[in-house]
């Protein structure tokens, strides 16, 4: 019972995280895309009778790209977060949403200013 308890506790653990790594990068991403698609021009040619699909598909992928990069640079500082409280299971370092606050700073903190020269 004790081993069902745990894995049912370890399943479920961090995940109001995960949903607040994966809404903003999510939304960031459909943003980004469609914003991009409609600045390389992307989504007029494809409104248009005969199109280039070679022009179509590499500002398609373009915008793909660029819109992958902006959503994992919202999601990975929280995804660091969550990662570091799943794995406080047996630390139990993140006791709280302030504990979680302290590791996202320090994190934010550290990753703006590296230790090592640029």
């Amino acid at each position: 019972m004790h081993l069902i308890l745990g894995l049912r506790r370890g399943l479920y653990k961090g995940t109001l995280l995960t949903y607040s790594r994966d809404l903003p990068s999510f939304a960031t991403y459909f943003f980004a895309y469609e914003r991009l698609r409609h600045w390389t021009g992307a989504a007029a040619l494809e409104e248009e009778e005969s199109p280039d699909y070679y022009s179509w598909a590499w500002r398609t992928a373009v915008s793909g790209g660029v819109a992958g990069v902006c959503g994992w640079a919202v999601a990975i500082p929280m995804d660091t977060a969550k990662n570091r409280h799943q794995a406080s299971m047996a630390v139990r370092k993140c006791k709280s949403l302030k504990g979680l606050h302290i590791e996202l700073s320090l994190f934010l903190t550290c990753s703006a200013n590296p230790p090592w020269p640029l």
